[in-house]
């Protein structure tokens, strides 16, 4: 039997689960990394990140974190990698194969959406609006039918379809302007079939998504899409788009900047496998990274050849770029996720444009206290799979720092998760679980093999 688990109700699985044999450990099949962060624009302590096999949550600036395993989630953790953002009540939002789920407010339970217009559907893309707006952008990529933009004017609660710029066109992204919540872009592409060459297609609405004129981004080679990345949160004419490449494509990825709303195109910076770019809150710098190792920055807001190497961070492996506002614009926080299998750490962030990073964050801070009582999803699913996160990072087993709790009732079959745990335990009569915290225990230093370390992840 396999269980499909978005968030389960106590008086049916949870406590059940929180007393299941670990599962056995297994790879995910790609090596591990994170690659999103996001803040919550009403508490800037409050952050989440995402990493191939949870989401990670802190609540105090990067100070602690808490996991929610990807099972919980209800995202497949070898191939999905969800956008996500956080709530205005502090729950997150995760677009996923199977729609969109929501946590509550605690990250401890997630459930999917019950509006019909996200559910079931692959949403491949989901934002938030500009500072003060409450509202929420998503893309729904069905493969039998056309590719729309939703979007919810109460904050993720309920979802509008827009439509969609073109039905024949598989749409990747959508980005607000900050400073004109009404444009909204959209990029996507045509596949090549019976003879046509692959197009690859730029949309810009002027009344919040619900018309669009089209513009072609003409492709070089083997060149497969553009995502659009950000827009100046000072202009909305200015944005950037990257033109993607098959990551065994040697050849450097383009960065394009249009200074007209998408009519026209420069190529601003070139290179391999472009894996993040945020602009700073006031638009007159931006960062881009690229997975194989390139940093690089402009200080005259992505201006074509203005970007130059970051000094000293040159060859940075960068995962994900992102930035936390400080008390006037231009003073925030550059956050940038790194490869941790290269480097000592997987997190971190920069007050002065990038030339030095503070680490906030490795693999060795990661732990199995999700924070979650046991009666809940989260909290009694994800330690039981501890023992998979210990063998893909590498890490030494020490045991739980969390008591999954105890439960009464009778016997109940577990079922066999995707990780294979199988087992009889003890179902529960009503919420009776207690969750109790052991304390933290430090994870020794550890060497990750010469072979995980050189491994590309298959994307």
């Amino acid at each position: 039997m396999t269980l499909r688990i978005f968030g389960v109700g106590c008086a049916l699985l949870c406590c059940a689960l929180a007393a299941a044999i670990p599962s056995i450990a297994r790879a995910h099949g790609r090596e591990p990394s994170v690659g999103l962060l996001t803040f919550d624009r009403s508490d800037p302590e409050h952050m989440v990140m995402r990493s191939t096999w949870a989401l990670i949550e802190s609540y105090d600036g990067g100070a602690s974190w808490f996991g929610r395993c990807a099972v919980a989630v209800g995202y497949e953790r070898t191939t999905e990698d969800p956008p996500v953002v956080i709530a205005s009540d502090g729950s997150i939002m995760a677009g996923i194969f199977n729609g969109l789920v929501r946590s509550d407010p605690t990250s401890c339970d997630f459930t999917p959406s019950p509006d019909e217009d996200v559910d079931n559907l692959y949403l491949i893309d989901l934002i938030d609006g500009p500072d003060g707006v409450q509202v929420s952008y998503g893309v729904t990529s069905p493969g039998d039918q056309a590719n729309t933009i939703v979007r919810s004017g109460d904050d993720g609660a309920t979802w509008t379809v827009l439509g969609t710029p073109n039905v024949e066109a598989l749409l990747e992204r959508v980005r607000v302007a900050p400073s004109d919540p009404s444009r909204v872009y959209v990029s996507g592409a045509i596949p090549g079939r019976g003879g046509m060459a692959r197009r690859a297609l730029f949309f810009r609405s002027d009344d919040d998504g619900r018309n669009y004129t089209e513009t072609e981004i003409a492709l070089e080679g083997e060149e497969r899409n553009v995502h659009v990345l950000a827009v100046d949160p000072s202009n909305p004419d200015r944005v950037l788009v990257r033109v993607v490449r098959l990551v065994t494509d040697t050849v450097p990825e383009r960065l394009l900047l249009s200074e007209d709303g998408g009519a026209s195109w420069e190529t601003a910076a070139s290179l391999l496998e472009i894996t993040g770019l945020v602009f700073s809150d006031d638009g007159s710098q931006v960062w881009v990274g690229g997975w194989d190792g390139a940093f690089l920055r402009s200080d005259v807001g992505g201006a074509v050849g203005t970007f130059e190497p970051v000094a000293g961070q040159e060859e940075l492996r960068v995962r994900c770029l992102s930035y936390r506002p400080g008390a006037t614009p231009g003073t925030g926080e550059l956050w940038v996720c790194a490869d941790e299998l290269r480097y000592d750490y997987a997190l971190g962030r920069s007050t002065d444009g990038g030339s030095t990073i503070e680490h906030v964050w490795g693999f060795l801070d990661v732990r199995v206290d999700t924070n979650c009582p046991a009666c809940s999803a989260v909290g009694g699913i994800c330690p039981t799979y501890w023992p998979d996160v210990v063998f893909d990072l590498g890490l030494p087993d020490e045991g739980p720092a969390f008591d999954a709790g105890v439960c009464d009732g009778g016997p109940f079959d577990g079922g066999a998760f995707d990780a294979g745990v199988g087992a009889e335990v003890e179902a529960p009569t009503g919420c009776g679980c207690r969750a109790q915290r052991r304390g933290s225990y430090p994870i020794p230093s550890i060497v990750l093999g010469l072979a995980l370390v050189l491994r590309r992840r298959r994307r």
